[in-house]
Order: C-alpha cells, then structure tokens, then sequence
C-alpha cells in the first residue's frame, strides 16, 4: 500500500485511477478502463420505421421503440438487458435509487424506486415481451443473437466492438436511456502487489511498465477491446477514429472528456439527482451523467452529481445477486 501519486493523476485518466485510490492511498495502478453502451441494429430500426435512440431517450421511448421492433414469430426481440445483480445496480441509478445509503451504513433496496426498477427488468420479460426468456434463447448468448440479427437493442460492453465488426448489418451505439436521470456503468482493471512480495521494488517496476507502457498500449487500442488507461489524447484519438460503431465518442459521455484531467472534477449536483448507486467487480462506478447524447448532443464531460459522492462499496454488495437471483426465479415460476 503506498501513498497517492499526485504525479500519476496526470498519467492516468482519472476516472480509473481514482478507482483504486481510497482515502489518499493507492491500493493499484489502472491498465484498462470500460463501460456498456445501448447497441442497436440499425437495419432493423429502419425496417420498422423507427427513429435511433437520442440522447432524450428515457425508459417509456426504450418501450415504446422495442414494441414496435419486436416479432416474435420471427425470433426478433426488442431489447436485451441482463437480469444481474450488476446491471441492477446502474438500473436502479438510472431511477435516482441506490443500494445502499450514502454513509454506506444503511441498506436501502426496499426504496420504492429500487423495486420499481427491478419490476422494470423483469417486465421486459414477463409483461411486455420485448425480451427473450431464458428459453427463447435456447442457449444461445445475447452477443449472438445480436450478431444474428435477432436483437434490435442490446445492454453490453464496448469490448464487443470487434466481436460485431463483421456483423451483416449497421450498428451504431448510444447510452442507455435513463428513468428520472442517466446512469452507465464505468469498470477499470488493475494491477496490485502484494505487501507481501518478496521482490516489491521489482513487482512495483513491472507493474508500471504493465500499466504505463505506450507499447502495451497501443496494443489494446488495436484490439479495441478495452481502453488503455493512460491520459493520452493521442491514443483516444486513434481509437476513435476505429469503425464501427461511427459514435465511439458516445463512450466518453459522462466520463469527462478524453485526454482532459478536468473530466473527473467536482460537478454541481443535479437537483433530484438520488443516492449514488452501488459498485462493485471490476472496481465499477456507476454514475449518473447530466447532457449525455448519443454521439451528436449534449456535454460529454459533465457529470450529473457531485462525483464526491461516487464511491466504491464493499465486496460484499456482490451477496444480494442471491437476492435478486431468487425474486427473478420465483417471478419466473409465478408467470409459467
């Protein structure tokens, strides 16, 4: 454990390295950052008639569109989101609910607007039908069905860019519509020594050649899997400019602008803008996001609430994916 760099705030982009920092000290360096995005199948939009997802999108125009792009004679559904414990906590952020309070001393998953997101989840499925079941997919992933044409929507991470550059038809992305405010997830991976290492000077080096290194980084642009974690406009530059999807910019939104030190700073809190929502796994933040657009509108770089108060909760948040795990199952079984 060692105390904050000041100088690697400057190398880092923040948002990933204040994702391992807690309390002015540093508990690792950040290799990679990511996030999810809306995917759509842009063929089938315009099959339908309907217009692409904006940046006013909220959950009523997601329904609304989705019912309309749905045949399930054909085997094309709608959307897809996971039925996760991850994907509820962003789900309930995006209804201004959070999972645990913001002391983080007080559980808060009975709030109306939790379970009202939750409802929302599984209504995809069981009321609105704009989902597949579990059966209905017959094994085959989200991703899949995506690329098969049999997805109008879909709630994934930008690490399936490549996965979907040869699908047979255009795609684009957009962030997620929102209920009463707009919330997307942020993951960073890192890399720590032990305090234990017997050769610490040694791992240390390793581990800031790992993170840091402009090769290693260029590499992971190519790969366009994940985003280097490096603050180096030149390389965001260069992703960038990868197609598909044309709005990778949209990546960007509420995350602070690429390259820009400033994009993790303090913003003034949205009124009504609710608890933060709880994160967790890969280091994952999930913040609400003020103007965000869908690659042509809004602020790219500002943040919906006060990004003071967007902190990293304790592992053990991961125990209510049982919970949630169970209400869907019973949910299921009630309905079939």
């Amino acid at each position: 454990m060692a105390e904050a760099d000041p100088a690697a705030v400057e190398k880092f982009y923040p948002l990933a390295y204040k994702a391992f920092s807690l309390d002015g000290k540093q508990y690792g360096l950040p290799e990679s950052f990511s996030n999810v995005v809306l995917y759509y199948n842009k063929d089938l939009f315009d099959a339908a008639g309907v217009e692409y997802p904006t940046a006013d999108w909220t959950w009523q125009e997601e329904l609304d569109a989705a019912q309309k792009l749905t045949n399930a004679e054909a085997g094309v559904w709608g959307e897809f989101s996971p039925v996760q414990f991850w994907e509820f906590y962003k789900t309930v952020a995006q209804n201004g609910c959070s999972v645990l309070s913001a002391d983080r001393t007080e559980v808060t998953i009975n709030q109306p607007g939790c379970v009202e997101a939750l409802t929302w989840m599984i209504d995809k499925i069981n009321t609105y039908h704009i989902s597949p079941t579990d059966a209905e997919m017959a094994g085959v992933s989200d991703g899949d069905l995506f690329k098969q044409g049999k997805l109008a929507m879909l709630r994934t991470g930008i690490w399936m860019f490549s996965g979907f550059a040869d699908a047979p038809f255009q795609w684009d992305i957009a962030l997620e519509p929102g209920n009463t405010q707009k919330a997307h997830h942020f993951f960073s991976n890192g890399v720590a020594v032990s305090a234990d290492s017997k050769n610490p000077e040694a791992a240390y080096k390793w581990a800031e050649f790992f993170t840091g290194s402009p090769e290693a980084a260029k590499i992971r642009v190519a790969s366009s899997w994940e985003l280097p974690a490096l603050n180096d406009q030149a390389l965001f530059d260069e992703w960038l400019a990868i197609e598909p999807p044309a709005s990778r910019e949209v990546v960007f939104a509420g995350a602070g602008q690429p390259g820009d030190a400033a994009g993790d700073r303090e913003a003034e809190p949205d009124a009504g803008c609710g608890e933060p929502a709880a994160g967790t796994g890969q280091e994952r933040r999930d913040h609400p996001a003020r103007g965000a657009g869908s690659g042509q509108d809004g602020d790219r770089g500002a943040l919906g609430c006060d990004q003071g108060r967007i902190t990293n909760y304790e592992l053990r948040i991961r125990d209510l994916a049982h919970t949630l795990q169970g209400l869907h199952r019973r949910i299921r079984d009630r309905n079939s």
